[in-house]
């Protein structure tokens, strides 16, 4: 009993040390820069003396020009009479306190974001967006690059969706123009939720594959300890220490592919967002109490 007890606890050291050492190496493939880096201001983000290093990423923070209750298109603002503004709102951060006429917005609702992006060289970029908790579709320099979910002015058009992505594109006489539309009707928090980076577009699609490489290795690994300890487990069907490891390890399994890069997607394309959203809470609330239970039962098994 004593010498599956320590195994047991090298097992859960294994877990924690191997999510500590994923995060660093998430860490260090994505060299965001945190020194004197501009931010956006009254729709204008200006990177014109910022030069792009290979594997380092700009995040886009800052003020952009917001259309409320408005889903604009590029071609909307060739127009004569421009939109007209509601004013300028952070794009990397969440919409629930803008006031419009000295009233907050709340989180449900759609809007637009327009921002201008100056670089100091032509080439081809590329946006990583994480985690929006909403449906939006990303224009430009005038194309539609991205749409994830279906964006809706109400409820029941509006379809949301975690998935991560990333926006391939050419500058265009040194100018990025971001026309980014946003719904949401599912979620407490409306906008964009989580900083996007901008880098170039070949660093940004090694990072993609690095994460997604990175949580299917983890996937595996974790597996293998599932099937593994439920194996044991018919063979000891007593010892109820491993079927609650077993549970454990089948929890933070649900908690690896709906964090980082959302793997979920990967596997089940067309999994919906009131899904995964559940599976994801639900893995949170499920992981502690398992984990202490383990630890009780181990506990106590050295006691007696």
């Amino acid at each position: 009993m004593r010498r599956s007890i320590l195994i047991t606890l090298a097992y859960i050291l294994l877990i924690f040390g191997t999510s500590i050492f994923s995060f660093n190496i998430s860490l260090k493939n994505a060299a965001v820069f945190e020194g004197d880096m501009p931010v956006a201001t009254q729709g204008v983000f200006d990177l014109s003396n910022f030069e792009f290093k290979d594997k380092q990423f700009a995040k886009v923070k800052g003020e952009a020009e917001f259309y409320w209750n408005k889903l604009l298109e590029p071609i909307d603002f060739l127009s004569v009479e421009k939109p007209k503004k509601d004013g300028y709102q952070n794009i990397h951060g969440i919409w629930n306190r803008f006031e419009i006429n000295g009233n907050k917005i709340g989180g449900h609702g759609f809007g637009t974001y327009r921002l201008i992006i100056k670089v100091q060289k032509e080439g081809n970029y590329a946006l990583k967006i994480k985690e929006f908790n909403s449906a939006y579709k990303l224009y430009v320099n005038g194309e539609m690059i991205v749409e994830n979910g279906h964006v809706g002015k109400n409820k029941e058009s509006n379809i949301p969706s975690w998935k991560r992505n990333e926006a391939y594109f050419k500058s265009k006489n040194k100018q990025i123009i971001i026309v980014l539309q946003i719904a949401s009707f599912n979620h407490r928090k409306g906008g964009p939720e989580d900083v996007m980076l901008l880098g170039k577009a070949n660093d940004v699609q090694n990072y993609k594959l690095q994460q997604v490489g990175l949580g299917y290795f983890l996937l595996g690994v974790f597996l293998i300890m599932l099937i593994y300890h439920f194996i044991l487990y018919l063979y000891r069907p007593k010892d109820t220490l491993i079927l609650y490891f077993c549970l454990f390890i089948f929890v933070f399994i649900f908690r690896i592919i709906n964090l980082g890069e959302k793997l979920i997607y990967e596997i089940f394309p067309n999994i919906s967002w009131f899904l995964t959203i559940r599976l994801e809470y639900l893995s949170l609330i499920l992981a502690l109490p398992l984990f202490l239970w383990i630890i009780h039962t181990l506990f106590t098994s050295v006691i007696s």
